[in-house]
């Protein structure tokens, strides 16, 4: 067994096509604002089951393409790229020389890219193309060189790459128009034809499916109409399905979520009583349930190796962690040599060979770019292949800190400080950044651009999981539920005084900023606390209830409206309490608003009425409308401006332009105002 890795100086692996991505310039100058706006160039990496071939998802001239080098020689065997607004969605190895392909399409109408369902498969030498699964299945439109597959009308979930038969793979397939008499089915999916095969049938008009290691469909997943959450387990014997666990919005649900083969039992994701879910072995003749492992403040989620088979378990209570179950599984002994090798980061597996002889590894830290390695199990070694972000230089961001601190009422909240390279940590100028969400998202330990980007102009950034986020477990969240405009607020509060009373932050220049629910979180609590903000930055949020509950692209499904019940409350008083837009007259900071004009999530409507309200108000505000933009600007030009406005804003409200310019303990860099729109 291998005890600790040598790097390997030995770089003939990479060609000049790849030669770009492992430089790292002198330069020590601030990092420009289109450095932080530029994607990633890599954004995973994924070796061939036998490992003759390496695909990487990539970002070319702002598309995701995937990229397939031989290997060991790096050169470029194919390229994946769709045409038009079409792109690549993500990808993984269906067999020894073949990917399957998501699709996506940028509409621009949220912050991720919305998969459009359909499936695309190519060979590792680019030959046989097929768009084998979706409504343009056999559309030449999107580089098609067979016509063989038919049109599906709807969508799909692949649920197991079947290793032992590589001509298919199992997907769930969910018709648009799928009523009780049309379910959703299983089938088994010819990746060169798309010919289909049905396998079973599953309760429910929505949800997922479950299989075991072998691709045998054991559990489906779906909410009814009621919004519970209801889990099948499937019976083989009489090929029926019984209920096996439902559980309303907002309770603790047990989730089925792997399979030991080894003790041949089942692993379920449970959250006994209170607090954070844990991993459990299930006994499914008796119904016992024993705990494999919890942590006593945030989630545990199971990790499991490229064969199915489960071997640790990471956490997250501040800087990501570790912990192994099975230390005879390689996984887990890679994890272990990693750590020790990368004991500052955070390193993580993306993909492996099917016999477990060769890995791709990444590296994750806070304050640096990721990098990837592939690591040879025989020689125990570590070959640098890609830096994410190679024009960033990790010696010039800012140094992020972990905290824990408690709420006024004694709720313990955890969150990352971000600090400036300088070194500087008191009487700073303070910005608060909430998250979107607000309810199962949380803030992690990675790299932030957008805070990264206002450490390195002299600015102290805060990011706390407010009581409603995820990762802490179901009762955290449920804290959450009808206090958007209430407890939430006041824990972005405590979390400004806690800085203020560490002397991290000057109590006369602070200022929030945030995206979707950040932006509502940013109006709300300059109405809420008017004294303690000297400027708000609301992007893409929702600033009134009404327009939300009518307009927004979630609230016209089946669920939406009960989702806006539970969370906010079930009548109109209930929904204009947790609107900000009505209570303008109390603001006293000015306002940078920010909004996308094809955002579906968070109709425009929302910016549109809070500047027509600020002007009947008579409060001062800014403005950034990007009309061909949606829940998030996914330009880089657009992001680039976007910065360029920001720090401006804050540079003159809080910063070296504010009245308390003689504050500040750090080196600022200001951009010139610019005009959007």
């Amino acid at each position: 067994m291998f005890t600790r890795f040598q790097i390997l100086t030995r770089f003939a692996l990479i060609t000049a096509l790849l030669a770009g991505n492992l430089a790292h310039g002198d330069d020590r100058s601030p990092i420009s604002y289109a450095d932080f706006a530029r994607d990633p160039e890599v954004l995973d990496a994924q070796l061939s089951p036998q490992g003759d071939y390496l695909g990487t998802l990539r970002i070319v001239d702002e598309k995701q393409v995937v990229v397939i080098h031989e290997f060991p020689s790096m050169e470029v065997s194919s390229v994946l790229n769709f045409p038009g607004r079409n792109q690549v969605l993500d990808f993984a190895w269906a067999n020894d020389e073949r990917i399957v392909a998501r699709i996506t399409q940028d509409f621009g109408e949220a912050d991720f890219f919305t998969p459009t369902g359909e499936l695309f498969a190519m060979n590792a030498n680019g030959k046989r193309r097929t768009h084998v699964f979706g409504y343009r299945a056999g559309d030449r439109s999107v580089v098609t060189t067979t016509t063989r597959a038919k049109p599906f009308f709807g969508s799909h979930r692949v649920l197991n790459y079947l290793w032992d038969d590589p001509k298919h793979i199992l997907i769930a397939t969910y018709k648009w128009t799928r009523t009780p008499s049309q379910p959703v089915e299983v089938v088994r999916l010819n990746i060169y034809s798309g010919k289909m095969t049905r396998v079973a049938g599953v309760p429910g008009l929505s949800g997922g499916v479950g299989t075991d290691t072998d691709g045998n469909v054991r559990f489906a997943f779906t909410t009814d109409d009621d919004f519970n959450s209801v889990i099948h387990q499937f019976d083989p014997k009489s090929r029926s399905w019984n209920l096996f666990h439902k559980a309303a919005y907002g309770a603790s649900q047990m989730q089925p979520i792997g399979f030991d083969a080894r003790r041949n039992t089942l692993l379920v994701r449970n959250a006994p009583g209170d607090g954070p879910y844990g991993v459990y072995e299930y006994d499914t003749e008796t119904a016992k349930r024993t705990e494999v492992y919890r942590h006593e403040f945030v989630d545990a989620a199971l990790l499991v190796d490229n064969l199915g088979n489960p071997y640790g378990v990471s956490i997250e209570p501040d800087i990501p962690r570790f912990l192994v179950l099975d230390d005879e599984n390689a996984f887990a002994q890679l994890r272990m040599q990693l750590q020790a090798t990368f004991p500052d980061d955070y390193p993580f597996i993306t993909s492996a060979t099917r016999d477990q002889s060769r890995f791709v590894v990444g590296v994750r830290n806070a304050s640096n770019t990721s990098r990837f390695y592939l690591f040879d199990r025989k020689s125990g070694g570590l070959t640098p292949l890609f830096n994410s972000r190679s024009w960033i230089d990790g010696e010039n961001l800012g140094q992020v800190r972990p905290f824990r601190i408690a709420a006024r009422d004694g709720m313990e909240m955890s969150g990352y400080l971000t600090l400036p390279p300088s070194g500087a940590d008191q009487n700073l100028p303070l910005v608060i950044m909430p998250h979107g969400g607000p309810h199962g998202p949380r803030d992690h330990w990675r790299l932030d651009s957008d805070a990264q980007l206002m450490a390195t102009r002299g600015y102290a950034v805060v990011q706390v999981n407010y009581r409603g986020s995820g990762g802490y477990g179901q009762t955290f969240e449920n804290s959450g539920f009808r206090e958007w405009n209430g407890k939430m607020q006041d824990d972005l509060t405590d979390t400004v005084r806690w800085a203020i009373d560490e002397g991290i932050a000057d109590p006369e220049r602070v200022c929030i900023y945030g995206w979707s629910y950040g932006g509502f979180a940013s109006l709300a609590s300059v109405v809420r606390e008017p004294d303690l903000y000297k400027c708000g930055v609301p992007a893409a949020g929702v600033y009134d209830q009404d327009i939300q509950y009518r307009e927004a692209d979630f609230a016209q499904s089946r669920w939406g409206p009960k989702y806006i019940d539970k969370v906010i409350g079930p009548t109109p008083a209930d929904r204009r309490a947790a609107s900000p837009i009505h209570f303008v007259d109390r603001i006293k900071a000015p306002l940078f608003i920010v909004h996308g004009g094809e955002d579906a999530r968070v109709p425009i409507s929302h910016a549109n009425a809070l500047m027509k309200a600020l002007d009947k108000a008579g409060k001062p505000y800014e403005k950034l409308i990007k009309p061909r933009e949606g829940h998030g600007f996914f330009k880089a030009e657009h992001r680039e401006e976007f910065y360029g406005r920001l720090i401006d804003f804050l540079d003159r409200h809080i910063g070296p332009k504010s009245p308390y310019a003689d504050r500040s303990t750090a080196a600022s860099q200001s951009a010139p105002a610019t005009t959007g729109g």
